[in-house]
C-alpha cells in the first residue's frame, strides 16, 4: 500500500523561487520519487493558487492567510495568521502523518497531539533569532518595532513545539534544541544534480531575493569591493523585486542585474556561472542558495556567517569580510576544476534524496 504524507507549507511550493520555498520543494520532490503520495496544505498570500506541480505532489488544497488586526494578538503574527479552522479539521482526519515546514504551521499542535497524531516539524531557522538580525539591519522604527515584537512572541511561543520532533536544517540549530532537550534530528535538503552543466560561462553569480534587507547589504558590499578596482571578473546579480536604486547601483558598477526571473531562467543562470557568491552577514540556518551553488559542482565564495553551523566549509572557499574580494575573484578564476567531480559526489552522498526518504519513512512511519 503507497504511504501518504500530509506537507503544510506556509507558502505555496510550486515554482521555487526563494529558499524557504525552495526547501519544501526539494523535500517533496524526494518523497514522491521514492513512491509516497504526498499531499500538500499551502497557505497563498501572494504568489497565487498555481497549478499543482505532480513533479513533488498528488494532491493539494489552498488556505488563504489571514492579515490585518484579526490576526493581531499575543502570538507570532507567522504563526496567528496561519491559523485556519479547515486545515485544522482536515490534519485531524488526515490518513497518514503530518509534517508542518516551520514555526509557522504549528498554531495547532497542542490538538494534533490530543488527537494522537503522528507529526514532525521541520525547522528552518532558530526563528525568533532570525528576527531579532531582522531588527537589528530594520531601516524604520516600525520596521524595528515589529521584527522585535515578532522575535520576542515567537520566543515565548517557542515552548509549545518542544513535546515534538524538530527536524533540524542545520548543526548549529539542532544544537540549539537539544540543548533544551528537544528530540531533533538534522535533516539536510536533498539535492538532485540534474541541472549539472560540463561547461560554463565565464561569470560569477550572486542570487537571492534582492528585496530583503540581509541581501542588499551583501550586494553594496560586493558593489563596494569590485567597482572601485579597474581589473575584476563580470558579476551578475539576479534575484526577486530588486528595488530602483539597487539596480542602478548594480548598473553604475558595470555589472548585470536580472530581476524576477523565472524559475527556468534562475536555473539557468545558476546552472552557467563559473564561480558562486554567497555572501551574507547573518547566521540563519542553511541558506538553500548556498546548496544550489554547490549543486553545480563550481566554485563557491561564502562568508563565515553563511558557512557557520552548515559543516560545508570543505566545500567553499571562504571570504573573510577584510581581504580583497577582487583579488580572491581573480585567484580563483584562474584555477582549474580540479576536486569538482570529488565534491559532488560528496555532496550527492550528504544530501542524497532517498537517505532523506529513508530518514521520513523511519520517523513517521
Amino acid at each position: 500500500m503507497q504511504k501518504k504524507i500530509h506537507i503544510v507549507s506556509f507558502d505555496v511550493p510550486f515554482q521555487p523561487n526563494y529558499g524557504g520555498v525552495m526547501d519544501v520543494y526539494l523535500r517533496a520532490r524526494a518523497l514522491k520519487d521514492a513512491g509516497f503520495y504526498v499531499v500538500i496544505h499551502a497557505f497563498e498570500y501572494g504568489r497565487g493558487k498555481l497549478e499543482m506541480d505532480r513533479r513533488i505532489c498528488d494532491q493539494v488544497f489552498y488556505y488563504t492567510r489571514k492579515g490585518g488586526l484579526s490576526s493581531l494578538s499575543g502570538k507570532p503574527y507567522i504563526v496567528n495568521s496561519r491559523k485556519n479552522s479547515q486545515l485544522l479539521e482536515r490534519l485531524l482526519e488526515a490518513d497518514g502523518p503530518i509534517l508542518l515546514e516551520g514555526q509557522h504551521c504549528t498554531s495547532f499542535v497542542h490538538q494534533l497531539e490530543r488527537a494522537g497524531k503522528k507529526f514532525a516539524i521541520r525547522m528552518h531557522n532558530v526563528e525568533w533569532q532570525y528576527y531579532r538580525e531582522l531588527a537589528n539591519k530594520a531601516d524604520t522604527v516600525l520596521k524595528k518595532t515589529y521584527y522585535r515584537t515578532e522575535s520576542r512572541r515567537l520566543r515565548h511561543h517557542e515552548h509549545h513545539l518542544f513535546k515534538s520532533t524538530l527536524l533540524c536544517i542545520s548543526k548549529e540549530d539542532q544544537k540549539y534544541y537539544s540543548a533544551k532537550g528537544v528530540k531533533t534530528k538534522l535533516v539536510y535538503p536533498p539535492l538532485f544534480f540534474d541541472k549539472i552543466k560540463a561547461e560554463t560561462k565565464n561569470y560569477t553569480l550572486f542570487h537571492g531575493n534582492l528585496a530583503v534587507a540581509e541581501n542588499i547589504e551583501a550586494v553594496n558590499r560586493i558593489l563596494e569591493e569590485c567597482r572601485s578596482k579597474d581589473s575584476h571578473p563580470e558579476i551578475v546579480f539576479a534575484g526577486k523585486n530588486p528595488s530602483a536604486e539597487l539596480r542602478s547601483a548594480i548598473e553604475n558598477a558595470g555589472f548585470k542585474c536580472f530581476s524576477n526571473p523565472t524559475s527556468e531562467e534562475m536555473e539557468a543562470l545558476i546552472g552557467g556561472a563559473r564561480i558562486h557568491l554567497c555572501i551574507g552577514f547573518q547566521r540563519s540556518g542553511l541558506k538553500l542558495k548556498l546548496l544550489k551553488a554547490l549543486e553545480t559542482g563550481n566554485m563557491v565564495i561564502a562568508t563565515n556567517e553563511v558557512l557557520h553551523g552548515t559543516a560545508m566549509h570543505e566545500f567553499c572557499v571562504e571570504w573573510d569580510g577584510e581581504s580583497s574580494l577582487v583579488e580572491l575573484l581573480n585567484t580563483i578564476g584562474n584555477l582549474d576544476e580540479i576536486g569538482r567531480n570529488e565534491r559532488i559526489n560528496a555532496l550527492r552522498e550528504l544530501f542524497s534524496p532517498n537517505k532523506y526518504a529513508e530518514v521520513i519513512e523511519g520517523l513517521l512511519f
